[in-house]
């Protein structure tokens, strides 16, 4: 077994095979991109790279002989839609070259702007 004893009891098996096929719909295929980072003898990390997309993966395996899996998480992160995109280029262009006008448009409504000078 590639897991230790406990490992299916937080998640069942079955909702572990959900969440990856989740993963596969949300990413599509997903390939290691670049080295698994060693944090010490029973835990790594590495990326899985999507067509949309990527996954953040660690791992933690149990202090037993053999050592086993004893706990995996793994962060999804889909690319921005659209207007997250454009909401982003237009910070990236404000932080380029600020402007009081560009500056006033990111405060929320009940924002005091004169106090933000």
């Amino acid at each position: 077994a590639l897991v230790a004893d406990n490992f299916f009891l937080d998640l069942s098996r079955e909702r572990w095979q959900q969440r990856v096929a989740r993963l596969r719909t949300l990413h599509g295929d997903l390939v290691p991109e670049g080295e698994i980072e060693i944090d010490n003898p029973l835990r790594c990390s590495w990326r899985l790279c999507g067509e949309r997309g990527w996954c953040n993966v660690s791992l933690t395996l149990a202090p037993t002989m053999p050592p086993r899996i004893q706990e995996i998480e793994i962060a999804s992160v889909l690319p921005p839609d659209a207007a997250m995109q454009a909401a982003l280029d237009g910070l990236l262009a404000l932080i380029a070259a600020p402007t009081l006008r560009g500056v006033g448009r990111l405060f929320a409504r009940g924002v005091d702007r004169a106090a933000m000078r």
